[in-house]
């Protein structure tokens, strides 16, 4: 159903400012697509883990540095992986222009998303 992959660094609108709390990120913002590739293709939502640039180092257990030699990362990063979230592709994760493609900024690399798998089973607490 969906077009997005595990991995891919997307825009994403989350839920209106105004209704979160004030850790939450302001729209459209960057994220990472965490959610498994079968997952992808059969649902129209995802589940993805923010991306920051306003703190400077990543909290341990729940957070994963990403540099910004990344695919489509401009800035240092940290994929705030406490701060899962489910999402609509079709309703919420961003297409910034007429070009269908613009949505998706680039694409982890696959150690990358190794150690994003693994800070997420610590956290989870399924390792």
């Amino acid at each position: 159903m969906s077009s997005v992959s595990r991995g891919d660094v997307v825009w994403v609108t989350f839920p209106d400012p105004d209704d979160i709390p004030d850790e939450e990120f302001e729209n459209p913002h960057p994220a990472v697509v965490v959610q498994n590739d079968t997952r992808n293709q059969r649902y129209d939502t995802t589940i993805v883990a923010p991306l920051t640039t306003s703190q400077d180092s990543p909290e341990e257990f729940a957070d994963v540095a990403v540099p910004s030699t990344s695919e489509g990362v401009e800035e240092d990063s940290i994929a705030k992986l406490g701060m899962l979230s489910t999402v609509s592709v079709p309703g919420r994760i961003m297409d910034q222009s007429e070009n269908s493609d613009v949505w998706k900024m680039g694409e982890l690399s696959a150690s990358k998303m190794n150690e994003i798998e693994a800070r997420l089973e610590v956290l989870l607490g399924i390792a």
